[in-house]
């Protein structure tokens, strides 16, 4: 955004022709209207640009006729099981995309966070959000005792869903300095003037607890006991074990088409 005000008359209009192009900039609309309202013309261009869906009306028309190849699945499916964890570099990077895929114990971290909860025994001082990823995971947790946990502690559950996407179907109060554990956020996404540090679930809940990012000697005063359970709660939930997912998954009919592109597959990515 800053650079719209630059000096060099070519840079500002450089980087008014990228946010034209660009659509998710949340809180960040509000710079660029205070720079048109201080008489920048780089920031005018883009607001209207915006104002008059430069954005949309570039697009290339829409199709008489589209068509589409879906791929129905049994149970639930969620966009954070092909999480680039640390394999890809790019979102669009399907193959290490596959890779990664279900790399990591989810609910464990959900585990994890309710058992440094349950330390403390009484509500955190501060606002707490938790949204598991899956309606499977929630359950799991559920029938496991913590969200009664979760609850004991003040914390506010929302429905399962690739992270809580927050700035959008919530947002925190404006110039909140939050702990979060989604990559997708940082300033001002989720709140007018809100800051953001990205966190594991165990080091979320402590600053949960203690108001503040812990020192060291703190974290691992609290981390002691997650570490001397960590196999009990780190354990995985292997969804295609759980009776109602695999009553489900044996009355699926694959085609023998969709059984050799998966092969193909599951051999190419080896």
């Amino acid at each position: 955004m800053t650079l719209l005000e630059d000096a060099d008359e070519s840079i500002a209009t450089l980087a008014a022709t990228q946010l034209k192009h660009t659509l998710l900039v949340f809180d960040a609309f509000y710079d660029v209207v205070e720079l048109h309202n201080k008489g920048i013309p780089a920031a005018t261009s883009v607001v209207t640009a915006w104002a008059d869906a430069e954005w949309y009306l570039r697009k290339p028309e829409v199709p008489d006729k589209i068509t589409v190849t879906v791929y129905k699945v049994t149970g639930e499916t969620n966009t954070d099981d092909l999480s680039p964890a640390q394999d890809a570099w790019s979102r669009p990077d399907v193959p290490l995309h596959a890779l990664a895929m279900l790399k990591n114990a989810r609910e464990g971290h959900f585990r994890a966070a309710g058992k440094l909860l349950q330390q403390v025994k009484e509500p955190v001082p501060t606002r707490l959000w938790v949204a598991p990823p899956t309606k499977m995971d929630e359950a799991q947790l559920s029938d496991e005792g913590y969200y009664s946990i979760f609850g004991s502690a003040g914390a506010r559950t929302e429905m399962p869903g690739c992270s809580l996407c927050m700035g959008n179907q919530a947002r925190v109060a404006a110039k909140s300095t939050v702990v979060s554990t989604s990559t997708r956020n940082f300033p001002n996404r989720l709140g007018q003037g809100a800051f953001v540090y990205l966190a594991s679930a165990e080091l979320a809940a402590i600053c949960a607890i203690e108001g503040n990012i812990p020192t060291v000697e703190t974290y691992l005063k609290y981390m002691a006991t997650i570490d001397s359970t960590a196999a009990d709660t780190y354990r995985y939930l292997n969804f295609d074990e759980l009776p109602d997912f695999v009553k489900s998954a044996a009355a699926v009919e694959i085609s023998a088409e969709m059984k050799e592109a998966a092969q193909k597959m599951s051999l190419g990515n080896k």
